[in-house]
C-alpha cells in the first residue's frame, strides 16, 4: 500500500469515535482550514482551492448550509483532493446545491465511494445490509445528510479504494504538518 494510503487509513482511524466520524476534525488534522463565507452564486454550496500564500488547501462553505450539508460537502471535498491532486493545484473544486439533490446517482463514483469510507466507519458500511440494523438510528447520530449514508455501498472498503490506486499522486507533505 502507498504512504498516501497508509495515511488515509489513519485518519479514518484516528478520527472515528463511537460509531461515528469526524470529518471536519480530520480537515484539520489534515492541515485543511474549513470557514463558511457568503457565496455570490446562490447555487454553490462549497468551494476547495489552495490558498495563494499558503498552498494548504481552503474549503469554502456556504453560510446558508445545513450543519449536514456542510459534513457531506467536507467529506467530498476531501475525497476530491485525494483523488485528484492536481484538479485541486489548478481550478480546484466547486458544488452546486444541485449535486446534493439526487446523491444517489453518484454512489458509484470514486469521490462518493471514497467519501463515505472517510465518513462512515467500516464496521458501520459491514452493517448495513444486515437484518436488525436500524440505519435510520444510525443517521440520528451523525452530522450526515441521510441520502448521503443510504447511499453507501458495502464491499468497497477504503483499502480497495487505495489498493486499486483510485487515489491520485497527491504530495501528502501538509497532511504531517497539520495546521499553518
Amino acid at each position: 500500500m502507498s504512504s498516501i494510503g497508509k495515511v488515509v487509513i489513519s485518519l479514518i482511524e484516528k478520527h472515528s469515535h463511537n460509531e461515528v466520524i469526524d470529518i471536519m476534525e480530520m480537515a484539520t488534522s489534515m492541515g485543511i482550514s474549513v470557514s463558511n463565507v457568503e457565496m455570490e452564486a446562490t447555487t454553490d454550496v462549497a468551494t476547495m482551492r489552495q490558498g495563494e500564500d499558503d498552498t494548504r488547501p481552503k474549503i469554502e462553505l456556504n453560510t446558508t448550509n445545513t450543519l449536514e450539508q456542510n459534513y457531506t460537502l467536507v467529506a467530498l471535498l476531501l475525497a476530491d483532493c485525494l483523488i485528484a491532486p492536481k484538479k485541486l493545484q489548478r481550478e480546484g473544486f466547486k458544488y452546486e446545491i444541485f449535486f446534493l439533490k439526487d446523491l444517489r446517482q453518484f454512489r458509484l463514483s470514486r469521490t462518493f465511494l471514497l467519501a463515505t469510507r472517510l465518513a462512515i466507519p467500516e464496521q458501520i458500511i459491514n452493517q448495513i445490509d444486515t437484518f436488525g440494523f436500524n440505519i435510520d438510528a444510525y443517521i440520528g447520530k451523525t452530522n450526515y445528510l441521510p441520502s448521503f449514508v443510504n447511499n453507501m455501498i458495502k464491499n468497497s472498503n477504503a483499502n480497495f479504494i487505495v489498493i486499486n490506486n483510485l487515489l491520485g499522486g497527491m504530495s501528502i507533505e501538509h497532511l504531517y504538518k497539520g495546521k499553518g
